[in-house]
């Protein structure tokens, strides 16, 4: 790719920032130091009530299952840590949010009262296929909520309803073969309304669902040492019902422990419900009104500067693309925020207009849209792979909804995946340049 001697706006603007926001924090500083209750000992910030709307849930059954299921497949959680994937079945979050809170609120406490520093946790969302993943990400203590943010809200767009356990146990089977074929750590936890798989509401795209003696199944959790499904449900009272959330959980035949906890996992869990210590008393200071006056009228000149500055001497946008072997391509902005700037189809398609291309460097029987270029906002793109292509970062890391790049950004993406032209399944895989200076 061909790159032109960037600006030195972006570094004048940072630096400019930077001294706004120095100047702005030591004027909150003095302000807060001289206010005579931050003499005062600060308490700690009330922690958020555990509060549930379903008072005869018993999450706690979840955590007694896992805990048994791993045991009985010889882990030793004491000692060793575990890959806990867990799944949430989302053909009805749009119709039924209870049963989504519930479904949370058992996967919430798992978190809680099973998780340790040293385990991983990836969160899916699953129907017919699993259609949504965060992979493998190490917890940490605190990142409760952080990882609860990254579990679906939503069905999958255009969902027909069902939902499939084989063919997502397949699909999470296969990347634990792709990312770590000898793992033996791990359990895969589906959470469900129900127990058992159910085609789509409307004529089903995926033909039925997959048995348990589908080929491909059965060779998948010979490779991974995988256990038939463990089933268990928890039930609950919802306006005067009984109602069900239903754990599907498959694990290693044998549990192979590879990571070593740092401390057994009881006493991670109870360092994990302490509450942190109220800082000690901040000294009182004399009261000088007119320090803060001084540095607030400094950091909002300084602020003004970098405003002219970035206005000044920003230049307008222009996105280079690369793809495979063919040479670069450069798209002048502005654009509007959901502007299609170029999309790449296959060679065999037939008619393209003047914002597509056809990539040769695809099979000549491929047709039809692979990847979309648009604007995502004023100063960024995004890039939108098609056809049930995935877009990867050089580590693996996988953009389901595309990758966002912004103004100053640079990134070389992998698009991969099977697509089916003539009758024919055809692998792709190119190399994706881009760059939005």
């Amino acid at each position: 790719m061909i790159t032109r001697p960037r600006s030195s706006s972006t570094s004048w603007s940072r630096i400019a920032a930077a001294i706004a926001i120095l100047s702005l924090s030591v004027c909150l500083h003095h302000t807060c130091s001289d206010s005579p209750a931050h003499a005062q000992a600060a308490s700690p910030a009330p922690q958020e009530a555990n509060h549930s709307s379903f008072p005869d849930l018993k999450p706690e059954l979840a955590v007694e299952f896992l805990r048994s299921e791993l045991t009985r497949s010889g882990a030793d959680l004491e000692r060793h840590a575990f890959h806990l994937i867990l799944g949430f079945a989302t053909s009805h979050y749009a119709d039924d949010p209870r049963h989504v809170e519930a479904m949370e609120r058992v996967a919430m406490h798992v978190l809680q009262n099973l998780m340790v520093p040293g385990d991983r946790v990836t969160s899916l969302g699953w129907e017919m296929d699993v259609w949504k993943e965060n992979w493998a990400r190490p917890y940490r203590k605190g990142a409760d909520r952080e990882l609860r943010d990254q579990w679906p809200k939503t069905p999958r767009e255009s969902s027909r309803g069902g939902h499939d356990y084989n063919r997502s146990l397949m699909y999470v089977l296969r990347r634990l073969r792709q990312f770590d074929p000898e793992a033996r750590d791990y359990a895969i936890l589906f959470i469900c309304p129900h127990p058992y798989s159910q085609t789509e509401v409307y004529d089903s795209s995926y033909g039925g669902v997959v048995g348990e003696n589908n080929p491909e199944l059965v060779r998948l959790r010979e490779e991974m040492d995988a256990s038939p499904w463990k089933l268990r449900e928890i039930p609950f009272a919802d306006k005067g019902r009984t109602r069900r959330v239903c754990l599907a959980l498959v694990v290693p035949k044998s549990f192979q422990g590879r990571g070593v906890l740092a401390k057994t996992r009881a006493e991670l869990l109870s360092e994990k419900a302490l509450r942190p210590q109220a800082p000690p008393p901040a000294p009182t200071r004399r009261h000088r009104p007119w320090v803060p006056l001084i540095v607030l009228v400094a950091a909002v000149a300084v602020g003004l500067l970098c405003f002219v500055l970035a206005t000044k001497r920003r230049g307008p946008m222009t996105l280079s693309v690369r793809i495979g072997r063919s040479s670069g391509q450069e798209f002048p902005g502005p654009w509007q925020p959901g502007e299609i700037i170029h999309t790449y189809v296959g060679p065999a398609t037939r008619e393209t207009s003047d914002r597509q291309v056809r990539l040769q460097e695809l099979p000549t029987a491929l047709g039809g849209p692979v990847l979309q270029i648009k604007a995502a906002a004023r100063d960024a793109v995004s890039a939108v792979p098609l056809s049930g292509l995935r877009l990867y970062s050089a580590s693996g890391k996988e953009y389901p909804q595309g990758y966002h790049l912004k103004r100053g950004g640079r990134e070389t993406l992998q698009l991969k995946g099977t697509v089916t032209g003539s009758g024919v399944p055809m692998r792709v895989d190119l190399q994706v340049e881009l760059e939005l200076r």
